[in-house]
């Protein structure tokens, strides 16, 4: 259902936190695992899946999924996976993510202040892609004295085991870790000094593929981008300007605002400045009075994109008001992908890293393949849900009516079977354990009424061990799901089944929105885009008349573009003069003074030499690129507003 609430129009805010709302059910549902993994294990019943992992990708929901606990106490916390570690292998990534999760949100409940700190490396490297990959959780907590490490790995056995503990937990946790890592025939430890922190560290043996060619690509994708980064929490930095460094941009640390800003300043006087500016902010600057100033100043004076690195936000509190005046910015720690869309964006205006090919669904091994039906063209998959339960009947109806099917439902066997007696149906999801007649005999009773013509029954199930999975496709299921449903599968498996292609809401697939309208940064110096007390002397002091000539200049500056650029293309000197000389007399009233500049030199070249009128052609289109841009993100209004005189 959140999942259902994100498709919705919804704030920043609120995103951010349904975002929150449903990773942390997530993790719930791990948490409440731990019982029936713990019991599974005891029974020798636990087993791993074998498919591909991306770790990125693991680390990356890890954290996005931990970081408010650790922002909420002032915590750096950050990740850092090593260039030659593979980007993918064989593995279980719930198992492994279940083991980091544990050791990292450990790591938090016991550091007051400081840092957490995950680094992915490569420990020991065999032939044909086999390796064995290292996970170290360093925290700079209480820290663990030798007895306290004696005990740790044992069945509710807690470091905190006082009637008085802070922390809560079951005890099983670091045990579980300790026999899923034995399982996938890896070792678990710990390294820790009272009073001093400690490491925890797993090493798994992994087995990867072939490297790709994203990984060669990566190195190239910033090539020649030069950027300033200004942040304070040392281990977000080290790993942030690592990314950076990777993708191939040059980066230049600094420690100060004022470094900062000098920094962009002397690189603009020679001609080679910065395309972007990071900044990151811990939770004690989030209210600096100077913030504000130094993020317009960056933006608008200095013409220089802006991203702010910020810990998760208080929910109670307002958006702080430079994040308005910035060109994006990125909750911490920023994850891979989000890191590298976001700066590819306000470096290029796109994402510049293609999007790698979607990888094939995964087939269930215990399924026996299904020759999809023939979906007319135009048709709509009309299809059967079947749960006992009220609401994840709701949720799977209105997951499919999303997705444009024609959906019915049924609160038990019974029913279901009378449905599918009176119409056609072109697939049944059916739920497994349902009083009176369970999902196995209703779809035996279902069989009986085919008549030759196969319905296609998909089981929605709980159950996650591999015996009970063969039971299912051993009693007539063509397929199963296990809850909660993800909406991803139900789509995959209903074009598996039926041959009818239905898509996400496109609300969802793009759960951030991209920065607005972006222009390049500025290389070099050039004189002030606007200066509103300039406009008000040039319409004689009269502020009313000079936003008003202002305002008259901004709604045809999109035209006067069009035809100078269109006079140009067309090699027409005397129009291109007219349009030159009409727009040079509007800049002549108003405060803005890069523009008049560029528009007067081109006005003059185009009267002496005409043939050198290009290079001014660029200047004069990037000057009124960079006069829209400041006006669509600064309140000019009211700017102009304050400075008139006062009435008595």
């Amino acid at each position: 259902f959140t999942r259902l609430l994100l498709k919705s129009q919804t704030s920043r805010q609120q995103r951010d936190q349904l975002q929150t709302i449903m990773k942390s059910s997530e993790i719930l549902l791990t948490i409440i695992n731990d019982v029936l993994d713990f019991s599974k294990i005891e029974a020798g019943k636990l087993v791993l899946d074998y498919t591909r992992v991306n770790i990125r990708d693991i680390v990356d929901d890890v954290l996005t999924m931990l970081a408010p606990s650790a922002h909420e106490k002032n915590l750096d916390l950050a990740a850092l996976v090593y260039v030659d570690v593979p980007r993918q292998f064989y593995g279980d990534p719930l198992r492994i993510k279940q083991v980091l999760t544990n050791l990292i949100n450990n790591a938090i409940k016991f550091t007051a202040t400081g840092e957490v700190m995950l680094r992915v490396m490569i420990e020991d490297e065999g032939p044909e892609g086999k390796c064995r990959i290292r996970f170290t959780i360093t925290d700079t907590g209480v820290g663990l004295s030798r007895l306290q490490q004696q005990s740790l790995f044992t069945a509710f056995s807690q470091a905190d085991a006082s009637t008085a503990r802070r922390h809560g937990g079951t005890g099983l946790g670091l045990v579980i870790c300790r026999r899923i890592t034995e399982q996938m025939h890896g070792n678990i430890g710990v390294e820790s000094e009272l009073g001093k922190g400690s490491t925890f560290w797993f090493e798994i043996p992994v087995e990867s593929p072939a490297e790709d060619e994203e990984s060669a690509l990566e190195q190239s994708l910033f090539q020649g981008q030069r950027i300033i980064y200004l942040e304070q929490q040392v281990k977000t930095g080290l790993v942030v300007e690592s990314l950076l460094r990777l993708w191939g941009a040059e980066v230049q640390r600094v420690t100060t605002r004022s470094e900062l800003e000098s920094g962009i300043r002397s690189a603009q006087e020679d001609n080679n400045g910065f395309a972007l500016a990071i900044l990151g902010v811990g939770s004690l600057q989030m209210q600096s009075p100077g913030l504000h100033a130094l993020v317009h100043n960056i933006e608008y004076n200095f013409d220089c994109r802006l991203l702010i690195l910020h810990p998760t936000l208080d929910a109670s509190l307002e958006e702080p008001a430079f994040f308005g005046e910035a060109s994006a910015s990125l909750t911490k720690p920023p994850t891979f992908s989000r890191l590298r869309k976001v700066v590819s964006t306000l470096l290029f205006g796109h994402d510049a890293e293609p999007a790698p090919p979607e990888a094939a669904a995964e087939s269930h091994p215990e399924a026996t393949p299904v020759r999809p039906g023939l979906a007319r063209p135009g048709s709509v998959a009309r299809i059967l849900a079947v749960d006992d339960n009220p609401a994840n009947l709701k949720l799977v109806i209105t997951l499919l009516q999303e997705a444009g099917v024609d959906v019915h439902g049924a609160s038990n066997g019974y029913d279901a079977v009378r449905c599918v007696r009176q119409q056609t149906f072109d697939l049944v999801f059916m739920d497994v354990q349902m009083p009176g007649m369970d999902g196995i005999e209703t779809t035996a009773k279902l069989r009986e009424l085919e008549n030759g013509a196969h319905i296609p029954v998909v089981a929605l199930t709980a159950h996650a061990l591999s015996e009970e999975k063969s039971l299912l496709m051993n009693s007539g299921f063509d397929g199963f799901l296990t809850k909660p449903i993800d909406e991803k599968q139900l789509l995959t498996e209903i074009n598996r089944l039926t041959g009818h292609t239905l898509t996400q809401d496109s609300s969802e697939r793009q759960s951030e929105s991209p920065p607005s309208r972006i222009k390049p940064s500025a290389k070099g110096l050039s004189e002030a885009t606007v200066d509103i007390p300039e406009s008000i002397r040039l319409a004689g002091n009269k502020a009313d008349l000079a936003e008003e000539l202002f305002s008259m200049l901004l709604e045809s500056l999109p035209e006067a573009m069009h035809g100078i650029g269109r006079a140009h293309e067309r090699q027409q000197t005397e129009r291109l003069l007219e349009e030159v000389h009409r727009l040079h007399g509007a800049t002549r009233y108003c405060g803005v003074p890069a523009l008049r500049d560029a528009a007067a030199r081109l006005e003059t070249t185009i009267k002496r030499t005409p043939d050198k009128a290009s290079p001014l052609v660029r200047i004069i289109q990037e000057e009124a690129e960079r006069l829209l841009y400041w006006a669509e993100r600064n309140d000019w209004q009211t700017a102009f507003r304050q400075l008139r005189p006062s009435r008595r």
